[in-house]
């Protein structure tokens, strides 16, 4: 027996599989942009060359002294894409989670894909002490622009979660002055 598929249900098809296609183009974009931010170092000639010198003293950066321990892509769901970072300090372990969902990249009914469409993602920051096993001690979500992934948006994404979830404190803790 032969099932005929309506030209509309083609048509979603067709855009979902673009879509999802493109999705995946710009979590690679991410992927790369990620991996170039933390500093690596390469041998060349039997000599270790450190990660941007040339010759001269390494810029201090964001991300000179962390550890980054994991970068890997979702290959789990059919609805969105993401890509989870893990990178770690002296005191903390920071999860940052970028998401793109493919419905809301899809075109309204009766429009075609436009990939320059995929312009934004979801990104998911949480800090867990390693002193305290592993405790979530702060997280922040916002969506953000594509082309904005740099050291200045992990700046902002740790000012916002140092805002709300200062360090030194307990949460349950409440500040107080004692005066006689």
């Amino acid at each position: 027996m032969v099932s005929i598929r309506k030209f509309y249900d083609f048509a979603i098809n067709e855009s979902a599989q673009e879509a999802d296609a493109e999705i995946q183009r710009k979590i690679d974009q991410i992927e790369l942009k990620l991996k170039g931010m933390f500093n690596s170092d390469t041998i060349e000639s039997g000599e270790i060359k450190k990660f941007g010198q040339e010759g001269q003293e390494k810029q201090k950066t964001f991300f000179n002294d962390l550890n980054l321990e994991s970068l890997e892509q979702s290959q789990f769901s059919k609805t969105y894409k993401s890509l989870k970072l893990i990178f770690s300090d002296d005191e903390f372990r920071y999860d940052v989670v970028f998401t793109i969902k493919l419905e809301e990249v899809l075109p309204p009914e009766g429009q075609e894909f436009d990939p320059e469409s995929i312009k934004e993602c979801h990104v998911e920051f949480k800090r867990y002490s390693l002193d305290n096993g592993s405790e979530l001690v702060g997280d922040y979500e916002k969506k953000i622009n594509i082309e904005d992934i740099n050291e200045g948006l992990f700046e902002e994404l740790l000012l916002e979660v140092e805002k709300n979830y200062p360090t030194g404190q307990e949460p349950d803790e409440e500040f107080s002055i004692e005066t006689e």
